[in-house]
């Protein structure tokens, strides 16, 4: 399950929500992984501008990658649990919003909004 939210913008930022939740299929009864990302996001002189933050369960690991419109990509953040094999799927149970990582970050962009 995948649901994005666009929240308001004001001053050239615009807002927007990712919750996305999956269990593996090959074991019925699993817990779902549960990923949230919030991002607010301005182009501005020739760069975009991202305020972002990763919350979730903290187990497995997790990568949040932007990309234009051309598929250019940029990694914006990574999170690397701390939860082993064996306790970390333990994390997985319920929807968990704990923190797993925040940035603001820039990034070069053209005229027509492409990553440089």
């Amino acid at each position: 399950m995948t649901r994005v939210t666009r929240g308001g913008s004001g001053n050239g930022w615009v807002n927007f929500a990712l919750h996305a939740a999956g269990s593996n299929p090959l074991f019925p009864g699993a817990p779902a992984i549960d990923m949230h990302v919030s991002i607010s996001a301005n182009v501005s002189k020739g760069y975009l501008n991202v305020n972002a933050q990763l919350k979730g369960d903290r187990f497995p690991n997790a990568e949040v990658i932007l990309q234009d419109e051309v598929t250019n990509r940029r990694m914006l953040y990574s999170y690397e649990t701390d939860g082993s094999a064996d306790a970390g799927p333990l994390r997985l149970f319920g929807d968990s919003r704990k923190v797993m990582n925040a940035i603001c970050k820039s990034f070069p962009v053209d005229e027509a909004g492409r990553f440089r």
